[in-house]
């Protein structure tokens, strides 16, 4: 073994350990680690998952014609991913310095550390494929979410970063109104109130986290053309959104469109399944087919 090959087994050693390291991290911050079996399951998981992304590109990259265009992308991912991770630390160290506030800089590290985080409720493989498509088929929501999250957090624009079922959630609070933004693994919402206690309980008792929620699994589907099939006709239709008359206040031509149905039958189904949430509670705002009965 030459001293090249030496280097790039050490590099994957080291890139595989990171990944794991960074799952184990987020879960133990959601206060998921309590038994020595889940420490390596987490840790396992985000080693075989980026074990298998790097065998993927390393493959790939002596492939001729695709190797240019996956080295373009693997460069795009890292500039966006790594200048947003350096802005929101600048950030955050501001904030620190002059106003005495660490928020800024604590939520820089979650946001960064949700780029690891695997669902907890998912099996085992479950959770390795999730990783795998983040940052693969899903590469370029995953970067745009992150980056955007981080942006906001610069300037102090997210109040509090929590996790749950594989998704980082940067929240904004006491907001003239409730919306978000659903980008891959990462979920930006803005919410009227404060917020108070826990947040798993916040999130099964709003519909609109688990709304967000709802289009991971189209990010998973669609890949690299989710932006065009469901992000862009998402935000064109809320933008263009008129009430209507026969639907209670708030309800608009928006929330009847097939994406937004969509992502309300994925996350009643999840949240079903693995919080015994009964979505016909929230139909009446959030519908999950255009019939009304």
């Amino acid at each position: 073994m030459n001293q090249g090959e030496v280097l790039l087994v050490i590099l994957f050693f080291f890139v595989t350990s990171l990944y794991g390291s960074f799952n184990l991290i987020s879960h133990t911050i959601k206060g998921n680690v309590k038994k020595t079996n889940k420490r390596l399951i987490y840790f396992g998981q985000g080693v075989i998952a980026a074990g298998v992304i790097l065998t993927v590109f390393l493959f790939a990259l002596e492939i001729p014609y695709i190797n240019n265009a996956l080295k373009m992308g693997i460069v795009f991912y890292d500039i966006i991913h790594i200048s947003g991770f350096i802005v929101s630390i600048i950030g955050g160290l501001i904030h620190r310095i002059y106003k005495g506030n660490w928020n800024v800089l604590q939520n820089a590290g979650k946001i960064f550390l949700g780029n690891f985080y695997l669902d907890e409720n998912r099996s085992f493989f479950g959770g390795v494929w999730q990783g795998i498509s983040r940052h693969t088929w899903e590469f370029i929501q995953t970067a745009l979410g992150h980056t955007w999250d981080q942006l906001r957090n610069t300037y102090g624009a997210v109040n509090r970063v929590d996790y749950l079922g594989g998704v980082t959630f940067a929240t904004t609070i006491s907001q003239k109104r409730s919306n978000g933004i659903s980008l891959g693994s990462f979920i930006h919402i803005s919410i009227w109130d404060k917020m108070k206690g826990d947040f798993d309980s916040r999130v099964i008792s709003d519909p609109l986290f688990m709304h967000e929620y709802g289009h991971i699994f189209d990010s998973r589907i669609f890949g690299i053309s989710y932006l065009f099939i469901i992000g862009l006709p998402s935000l064109i239709s809320a933008g263009t959104a008129i009430q209507l008359k026969e639907e209670p206040i708030g309800v608009t031509t928006h929330d009847f469109k097939l994406h937004e149905m969509r992502a309300n039958r994925h996350g009643a189904r999840y949240f079903s399944k693995y919080y015994r949430v009964n979505w016909t509670t929230f139909e009446c705002l959030y519908p999950r087919k255009k019939t009304r009965k």
